[in-house]
């Protein structure tokens, strides 16, 4: 069966524009990183591939051809992607751009680092890696060939070495635990960048819990962003968080990285606690 099939699945993609702060996410992670740089970066709870384009997107230098020679246009999220004077890759840590951290503590890293499995290797070219257990049984179509679809969190983690992880909108679907033993198992990648509903915001959380009972018949777990931030200072990341309220929801967009691995400074986000 394919996503393709499903009139939900594509409504709830084309409706994923209205209810996220696309745009405000696009440009504050643009501002914030070099997203041409990383080799390779994974899409947690992927779903649709609604970010996993975008993130194919800015990663590839050129347009992409889908036969016929036609070409997918570098515009996602509202925003154009630069052509013309695109940065050749290079190694991770001396182009991505680091979230100005002048009003954030910078905590030591931890003594001992986690170790790479040998199994893990750096990927030879740019690719998202789209990660959802419901792939086991729906496939979505894209036409971004730097796509590759994973139902196994583990077997991905086991199989690619990720530069940045990107997670959106599935961390209020897991336990605690699991998110407790999912931010120590991904410790060793430079960037993290969560997003996901501020359970602070009392209104907006149950808003969103109606919202996920009705169309996904699931009850969510409250997710608190400070503690998000204390776990991943905890294992040696610098943190900035930034609150983004569309419609009655509560979003937040939490940037995770470590500054031993990344270079120069950026512009200050606007929308800090």
């Amino acid at each position: 069966m394919s996503f393709d099939n499903s009139y939900v699945e594509r409504l709830r993609k084309k409706a994923r524009g209205v209810i996220l702060p696309t745009q405000e996410i696009c440009t504050i992670l643009e501002s914030s990183f070099d997203l041409s740089t990383p080799r390779t970066i994974a899409d947690f709870g992927a779903g649709t591939l609604y970010f996993s384009e975008y993130f194919a997107t800015m990663m590839t230098s050129s347009d992409i051809s889908i036969g016929g020679g036609q070409k997918l246009k570098n515009s996602v999220c509202g925003l154009e992607s630069k052509s013309g004077n695109e940065k050749q890759p290079q190694a991770i840590e001396h182009t991505l751009q680091k979230v100005d951290s002048s009003n954030t503590t910078n905590l030591s890293e931890p003594t001992a680092n986690r170790a790479e499995s040998t199994s893990k290797v750096p990927t030879p070219q740019c690719k998202v890696v789209a990660i959802d257990s419901i792939y086991t049984t729906l496939t979505p179509h894209t036409h971004y060939p730097n796509i590759t679809l994973e139902s196994s969190l583990d077997s991905a983690l086991s199989r690619y070495a990720f530069d940045l992880f990107f997670a959106s909108d599935v961390l209020h679907h897991l336990s605690q635990e699991f998110i407790n033993n999912l931010l120590e198992s991904i410790a060793s990648i430079p960037i993290i960048v969560i997003k996901d509903i501020d359970s602070r915001h009392l209104l907006g959380h149950y808003a969103n819990a109606l919202h996920d009972l009705v169309f996904n018949q699931e009850k969510v777990c409250k997710v608190y962003p400070n503690k998000l931030e204390s776990t991943l200072q905890a294992l040696g990341y610098t943190t900035r968080y930034h609150y983004l309220p569309k419609l009655w929801y509560p979003h937040f967009l939490l940037l995770a990285y470590k500054s031993d691995q990344i270079t120069q400074t950026t512009t200050k986000d606007a929308n800090e606690r």
